[in-house]
């Protein structure tokens, strides 16, 4: 699920299991696929962050920055993302943000998670076919390396 999806999904939507992981609920219509599915957000301190947006009253988890009670301009909320990755790219120097936006996310967690899960698990999760997955979202064939080196960072 990308930032922009996220923005979208109303509070009703989501909840915290009990493990403390954020889950957003998809349902079907909001899929490419047309089936709903559970997304977990698996760093626990975004989760955590994530959480605390369902005490805030709005029936949208990121609503309008003028009135809570209205769901996030598409276009406005857009070119305020673009405008954050490309401060990412600038500050962080992290090139591919100045032109990659939405499924950098899918490639990352199809990647650190390839030796984890199973393909049918990895596809149920993030939407897209096997062969899509593979194709297009998937960087390496072993990533047990950077599975364990990002344990650490998600521990923290």
């Amino acid at each position: 699920m990308s930032t922009s999806e996220l923005c979208m999904r109303p509070t009703e939507d989501c909840h915290v299991d009990a493990s403390g992981t954020f889950i957003v609920e998809l349902p079907p219509d909001a899929t490419k696929t047309r089936t709903g599915r559970p997304v977990p957000v698996l760093a626990p301190a975004v989760s955590k962050r994530l959480a605390t947006r369902l005490d805030s009253g709005s029936p949208w988890l990121f609503p309008s920055p003028t009135d809570q009670a209205k769901v996030w301009d598409p276009r406005n909320r857009d070119r305020k993302l673009a405008a954050l990755y490309r401060e990412l790219a600038e500050q962080l120097h992290i090139e591919m943000f100045e032109y990659e936006r939405g499924h950098s996310w899918r490639t990352t967690n199809n990647t650190l998670l390839y030796d984890v899960l199973t393909e049918a698990t990895r596809t149920r999760l993030f939407g897209h076919t096997a062969a899509v997955n593979r194709q297009r979202y998937t960087a390496v064939t072993s990533t047990e390396a950077v599975v364990s080196a990002a344990a650490g960072i998600f521990e923290k």
